[in-house]
């Protein structure tokens, strides 16, 4: 009986090891151009909200009640923003417009998403309270933060030649 017990609980103890160890090895083996495809559509709703927004406080169209919502939005997609860029997700690895500088200075990089985050979360909390005049000082502190970043951090585009 006492074999049983300690093979029962050998048994068990293997089993959740490899639940674990299987997690966390599905979890690392994200396919890198599925991460930046992932990635890309984050920044892509991101700037959709960012041109939202630009076109309330510009007056471009009279949506001022969905001016806090679409702050909002751009906040939450912001979060999480380092996540996005996994080790072996940079050009060295897959065609990527993301810099190597990314993995090469984390700490800067980090530091540049917590500023853009810090600038969401004001432009929310401003939106929230209906200022637009304040929510439009913001929103270029959002827009130069967000800059920073793509300047540091982003490859420019290439240009397709023209035949």
């Amino acid at each position: 009986m006492k074999n049983f017990k300690k093979t029962g609980v050998i048994f068990v103890t293997m089993a959740v090891a490899f639940g674990v160890l299987a997690g966390a090895v599905a979890y690392a083996a994200d396919d890198p151009k599925q991460v930046v495809k992932y990635r890309k559509s984050v920044m892509k709703a991101q700037l959709r909200h960012f041109q939202a927004i630009k076109a309330i406080v510009r007056g471009k169209v009279s949506f001022t009640g969905l001016l806090a919502n679409q702050a909002m939005a751009l906040d939450l997609t912001g979060k999480g923003l380092t996540d996005l860029f996994p080790a072996g997700t940079g050009p060295d690895k897959i065609k990527t417009r993301a810099k190597a500088d990314i993995w090469q200075d984390w700490k800067k990089f980090e530091a540049s998403a917590k500023k853009l985050h810090q600038e969401t979360a004001k432009l929310v909390k401003i939106a929230n309270g209906g200022d637009k005049k304040a929510a439009a000082a913001q929103f270029k502190a959002v827009g130069k933060a967000c800059g920073g970043c793509h300047k540091s951090f982003r490859a420019k585009k290439k240009r397709k030649k023209k035949k």
